[in-house]
């Protein structure tokens, strides 16, 4: 498949999975977003990061992170969003703040792949991440209720703030958890 065949495929797939008609924003690498009511979380070409969705079904207030890795003690000081241990609590305090109630508030995850065969799923950055977020959220007692995480393919996702639907996209399928 040439160059120009494979682009002009992903254009195809990504406007099956964007509609130019809802009000989303875009999410992008380590960064952290918020919405209500109608709009549309979205973040694009998860592998080893994880995408996680909190929410609150009541307010119909939300969020969406795009962690790329397990823990900021590393690494220092960065994005919140960058983090599993600092994108729990910051998204908690945000949503907090925009009217959801803690106790309201259920999580979604998507993502954690291992992306390169040579590299045993237990040690791969995928699984630290996934691991990481769920002791995150269980520290913090957020209820998740859903996850698509862990394989070998890469996903891009959706999140409906109003109905608390979130779409996946990989290559080869659109699907919801």
């Amino acid at each position: 498949m040439s160059l120009e065949s494979s682009m002009n495929s992903m254009q195809t797939s990504l406007k099956k999975f964007i509609d130019c008609n809802e009000k989303y924003k875009i999410i992008g690498m380590g960064d952290v977003g918020f919405g209500e009511d109608d709009e549309v979380l979205v973040t694009f070409a998860l592998g080893s990061c994880v995408a996680l969705v909190i929410y609150d079904p009541k307010t119909k207030v939300g969020g969406l992170a795009h962690i790329m890795q397990p823990s900021s003690r590393s690494s220092g000081a960065g994005k919140p969003g960058k983090y599993a241990d600092t994108a729990v609590p910051y998204m908690l305090r945000a949503l907090i703040t925009k009217g959801a109630s803690k106790t309201n508030l259920v999580a979604k995850i998507a993502g954690g792949a291992t992306m390169f065969p040579y590299v045993d799923v237990s040690e791969s950055i995928g699984k630290k991440n996934v691991d990481a977020v769920k002791e995150t959220l269980k520290k913090y007692g957020i209820n998740l209720i859903a996850e698509d995480t862990l394989g070998n393919v890469g996903r891009s996702v959706k999140f409906y703030v109003s109905t608390g639907r979130m779409v996946i996209k990989t290559k080869d399928r659109i699907y919801e958890i």
